[in-house]
């Protein structure tokens, strides 16, 4: 199967595009141009990407080779998450982890992954997706085998406090407005 351009994945109907404008709650000067607009095409090449982890040491390295681009924030979105994450040859989405509290859609646009769950290993190519449900304890991250760069696009709900278990660590994450604390997974430190 041939890679998708990701710019094929959304392609803006009629219906959409006569969706009626709805006044943002925020400040405009805090709105991005795109979200004025209320939709409009995300140039990839202009969003930043990002790479390391707020993992702690030794554990950081388990994603060497990850790297994202938030395009959700990059066209204003605040009511969920968007990203687009490329993983290397070899790397690692993230250690394997559950949320307690945020819904999680993985769609591959690129490449071909492998998805490491409670479940054992599932093959993953273009146009295949996975969901993941709040406080269900399927601990799981994505794995590229490939020789190749593999990307998925991972879609999560929007929260001012994460959580998130590692439950191969005995280790949680507490996540609040980018500050992450880690914990046993009983609560206790570390």
């Amino acid at each position: 199967m041939n890679n998708l351009e990701f710019s094929d994945m959304f392609k803006w109907t009629g219906a959409i595009a006569q969706t009626p404008k709805i006044e943002p709650a925020l400040p405009q000067s805090t709105i991005t141009p795109l979200r004025r607009q209320g939709f409009g095409k995300i140039d990839l090449s202009k969003i930043e990407t990002r790479s390391g982890t707020v993992y702690p040491a030794p554990h950081d390295k388990e994603v060497k080779g990850r790297t994202s681009q938030s395009v959700g924030e990059a066209g204003g979105i605040t009511q969920f998450g968007a990203n687009i994450v490329t993983l290397e040859p070899n790397a690692k989405s993230s250690i394997r982890l559950w949320h307690e509290n945020q819904d999680e859609f993985a769609y591959v646009v690129s490449g071909e992954l492998v998805l490491f769950d409670n479940n054992g290993e599932t093959p993953m190519r273009v146009g295949d997706s996975a969901t993941f449900h709040a406080n269900v304890k399927n601990a799981h991250c994505f794995i590229n085998r490939s020789d190749s760069p593999a990307q998925f696009l991972i879609i999560c709900s929007s929260v001012d406090s994460k959580i998130a278990h590692y439950p191969d660590l005995n280790m949680k994450a507490e996540i609040t407005r980018g500050i992450a604390k880690f914990l046993r997974d009983d609560g206790t430190g570390t």
